[in-house]
């Protein structure tokens, strides 16, 4: 299979440059979970699908603007599901749903053996004391919850995504932080602990810190957007929208704006989502429609406005990442 025939090629890579004395930078890129599920069978026998647990929150959240969710169009390519639908009308079979879950289990848990091939194979060529290693999903994959499959939204379940750092000398390996890092910091993070120079106007930041420190002020706010194109939701309107977002450590709010495709400029902001990441984790309450939340909206709206520079500047001016 693609992914163990890429990890075959990595392993003979290894072998081929270990000797050049040289710096060397390997990138792989493994397709599972990707649709479609497809594993080999011992992987699929490590699970018994009925007792994969199914969403428990298997609904659009609650006062969620027409355009946050996606059409699931991705979907209807595999399985014999073209008659997938909108999540706001459309629940899929809970038959289909194990086994979509059966699957994506059974991927992740093949790539996950693919992984400790090439982890094992590093150890064996005695790599491991000068060789950094970042594991990390370019997005997430909703597996039922709102009632929706796949990813294009700006729910954390779509945003969140799995990163793994091993580097030589780092001095809490093995340990779990909960502070907020972005795709963006991955290069800069990788300079910082090759001993590289970092180009000033990156818009990431190392996170080398937090590999040796277990208690560090981080990050305030994380950002990202999406984009939902015309004909993807269920907007009336039939206008393009682009999904502002972002993540404290309390809070997730997302601003929806008219979106111009050809001057690639926002125009009137329409709707806006906000949940409390504290009393909901799920995001299943959008509570921005509540008068007595105006104040904080406001207070996080005016945050986003600034940016990742604001955030970034004031690691600085603290010299947080030092």
């Amino acid at each position: 299979m693609y992914d163990g025939a890429q990890t075959s090629l990595a392993i003979e890579t290894i072998n081929r440059i270990k000797n050049k004395r040289k710096p060397f930078f390997l990138a792989l890129g493994y397709f599972r979970p990707h649709l479609p599920f497809v594993a080999p069978k011992k992987y699929w026998d490590l699970y018994n699908p009925m007792e994969i647990p199914i969403a428990d929150n298997s609904f659009i959240p609650f006062n969620a603007p027409s355009m946050a969710m996606y059409n699931q169009r991705e979907m209807t390519a595999c399985y014999d599901l073209e008659y997938v639908k909108h999540p706001a009308y459309f629940r899929m079979p809970e038959k289909e749903a194990r086994m979509l879950k059966h699957g994506y289990y059974a991927s992740v848990s093949y790539v996950d053996a693919c992984i400790g091939r090439l982890v094992d194979e590093l150890e064996k060529q005695k790599l491991m004391d000068n060789t950094i290693i970042v594991l990390w999903g370019d997005h997430g994959w909703k597996l039922g919850e709102h009632n929706a499959w796949g990813k294009q939204t700006n729910y954390l379940n779509d945003t969140r995504v799995p990163l793994i750092v091993y580097a030589p000398g780092m001095k809490n390996p093995g340990s779990k932080s909960n502070e907020l890092v972005e795709m963006v910091d991955l290069y800069p993070t990788l300079c910082d602990l090759a001993g590289i120079e970092t180009p000033a106007y990156l818009q990431g930041t190392s996170f080398k810190k937090l590999l040796n420190e277990n208690s560090v002020e981080w990050k305030g706010a994380v950002f990202s957007q999406f984009l939902r194109p015309e004909g993807e939701g269920i907007d009336l309107n039939k206008k393009n929208y682009m999904g502002y977002s972002m993540v404290t450590k309390n809070y997730h709010l997302i601003e929806w704006y008219y979106w111009d495709k050809v001057t690639q400029k926002p125009g009137e902001l329409v709707a806006r989502e906000l949940y409390n990441l504290t009393s909901d984790p799920k995001e299943n309450f959008n509570i921005a429609v509540y008068p007595e939340n105006k104040d904080i909206l406001d207070k996080l709206s005016e945050q986003r406005k600034k940016g990742w520079k604001e955030v970034r500047n004031k690691l600085i001016t603290t010299k947080s990442y030092q």
